[in-house]
């Protein structure tokens, strides 16, 4: 894949669209080889409980894509009141059936629900949010399956700037969807990482000194021309709505002159996350062949 950034000014805005796009092209082309060769097409499974608003045009955005992918996309509602035994029920049926190759736990959950407890009955090959016990323990062990979406989105913009072996990443975020598995990743591939959070002293300090600044603490303008110098790259994770407008965690127009580099938002980390999210469930889906047919 080609380095993609528009150069605006003095700076280097990184494409996440163009890049989402080829990875789009690309699934194209092996899920219609997979239905050509197996007679199999990808199905993914979304289970929301409750009908929050903050994630119903996500899901209505992953239904649409899967759609143009050629892959199927099902919506599993329940009910606010839903128990956590119930709950359980459904993620476990959908793990048993042999047509299911993705599973995904629609968050936020209702707050009786422990949304990382009940993944756990996830099928881990099937898990493709990366949120099991088991998938995230194997990219600890640098044995990895699946990767968080968010996470290879971001590692995949990283990597696309060639940076040397040993280059130094700053992750303003510990989630378990995020910051923890993204560090992780990439000590796996020779990076060198920090992790900052609410307790951590002096972060300008630290992002300063780094390569490359990731940040995703849900905070619009968190991320100011303090943080950041000539030779910064900025992958912004972060989503917030001012004014009814999506916003990053960096306050774009403040430091876009001052990086080297740096993702917008809307059109950066979020295009190649659905890319990466579909990218897991065809790879499940060729897993779960391979188990079927040994």
């Amino acid at each position: 894949m080609e380095l993609n950034a528009i150069r605006s000014g003095n700076r280097m805005l990184i494409d996440g669209k163009a890049v989402a796009s080829e990875k789009k092209e690309k699934l194209i082309r092996d899920i219609a080889s997979l239905r050509s060769e197996t007679g199999i097409v990808p199905s993914m499974r979304l289970i929301s409980v409750g009908g929050d608003d903050s994630s119903a045009s996500y899901i209505r955005s992953k239904m649409r894509y899967g759609k143009k992918l050629g892959v199927n996309v099902e919506l599993t509602e329940l009910g606010e009141k839903t128990t956590e035994e119930e709950l359980g029920k459904v993620i476990s049926g959908f793990s048993a059936d042999s047509s299911t190759n993705g599973i995904v736990i629609e968050a936020p959950l209702p707050p009786h629900l422990d949304h990382t407890g009940i993944a756990q009955r996830i099928d881990p090959q099937k898990d493709i949010d990366c949120i099991t016990e088991i998938n995230q323990g194997k990219i600890a062990l640098n044995r990895e399956y699946m990767l968080p979406a968010t996470a290879q989105a971001i590692r995949t913009l990283i990597e696309l700037q060639e940076p040397e072996r040993g280059s130094t990443v700053t992750i303003i975020n510990r989630s378990p969807v995020i910051g923890r598995p993204l560090a992780l990743m990439l000590l796996n591939r020779d990076f060198t990482v920090s992790v900052c959070h609410s307790r951590t002293h002096d972060i300008p300090k630290i992002t300063r000194e780094s390569d490359f600044i990731v940040v995703g603490v849900g905070k619009a303008g968190f991320l100011t021309p303090d943080h950041v110098t000539g030779n910064s790259i900025v992958i912004d994770a972060g989503i917030n709505y001012a004014n009814g407008k999506l916003t990053g965690d960096a306050d774009f127009e403040s430091i876009k002159d001052k990086v080297k580099a740096i993702t917008p938002v809307p059109g950066g980390v979020g295009p190649v996350t659905t890319a990466c999210m579909f990218e897991n469930l065809l790879k499940a889906a060729r897993a779960q062949m391979k188990n079927f047919v040994d």
